[in-house]
């Protein structure tokens, strides 16, 4: 079996490396979670949550450019970004008209 092969010290995680991570997991996940509260003072938590769902589109575009490999990405892999990206877009036009609107200054478009 696969298991009698390994031994069990090359599977151990040495004490140091546990902590490392521990404190790796700890420090990202609370550093990222108070800067996300800041920044929904500052900006509409619906706007924070379209920036959030772009991140696998970052990440797709960054292993593209770290790893120079073209994949071949499904139909709805597309689909998905055009529907992510056109709501972003969306969400822009409205904040803005939402915006002219409670300023008084209406855009009668013509």
């Amino acid at each position: 079996m696969l298991a009698d092969k390994l031994k069990a010290r090359e599977l151990s995680l040495l004490f140091a490396d546990l902590g490392w991570l521990l404190i790796l997991g700890i420090v990202c996940t609370v550093f990222s979670f108070v800067l996300s509260v800041q920044l929904v003072k500052k900006i509409s938590p619906n706007s924070f949550v379209m920036a959030v769902n772009l991140e696998p589109i970052y990440a797709t575009l960054l292993a593209l450019l770290i790893w120079l490999e073209s994949e071949t990405m499904s139909g709805g892999f597309y689909l998905g970004v055009g529907i992510v990206v056109l709501t972003i877009f969306l969400n822009g036009y409205f904040q803005k008209k939402r915006w002219s609107f409670a300023n008084g200054s209406v855009d009668r478009g013509g």
